[in-house]
C-alpha cells in the first residue's frame, strides 16, 4: 500500500512538470497568434496556482523542497533570460537594428515571460524530480 501511494506522489510530480512543460510550449506558440495571445498568461497562472495549491496537498516534504527548488532557479534562469532580452532590446535600438524583433517582444513582454517561466520550471522540475 505504500509503494502504490509513493508510485501515485511520484507520478503526480512528474505528470504537473510534464503539464507545467507543455503550458510554456503552448504559451509561447500562440504568441505568434493575435486573437489567443492571452491564453498563455491565463494558462499559466492556472498552472502556477494549482502547482501551489498541489504541492501543500499532495507532495511530501522532499517532494515540496524539490518543487521550491524547481522555482528557485526557474526564476533565476528567468531573470538572465530577462537581462539577456533587455540588453538585445538596448543594442537593437542603439544601432537601429531587428525592429521587428523589437517590436514583437514589446508587444508580447507578458505572455512570452509568463510562457517562459513556466517552459523553464517544466524543464528543471522534470530534472530534479527524476534525479531524486
Amino acid at each position: 500500500m505504500v509503494n502504490q501511494t509513493l508510485s501515485a506522489e511520484k507520478h503526480l510530480s512528474k505528470s504537473m512538470m510534464i503539464f507545467v512543460l507543455w503550458a510554456g510550449l503552448f504559451g509561447l506558440a500562440v504568441q505568434f497568434n493575435e486573437s489567443v495571445k492571452n491564453l498563455a498568461i491565463w494558462i499559466g497562472l492556472v498552472e502556477f496556482f494549482s502547482l501551489t495549491v498541489a504541492s501543500r496537498k499532495y507532495y511530501d516534504e522532499r517532494e515540496q523542497q524539490l518543487l521550491n527548488q524547481s522555482f528557485s532557479s526557474a526564476f533565476q534562469w528567468l531573470a538572465i533570460v530577462l537581462l539577456i532580452t533587455f540588453g538585445f532590446l538596448q543594442v537593437s535600438e542603439r544601432l537601429n537594428v531587428a525592429s521587428n524583433i523589437t517590436s514583437f517582444i514589446d508587444s508580447h513582454w507578458i505572455g512570452l515571460t509568463v510562457s517562459i517561466m513556466a517552459l523553464l520550471l517544466g524543464l528543471i522540475g522534470l530534472r530534479l524530480f527524476r534525479e531524486h
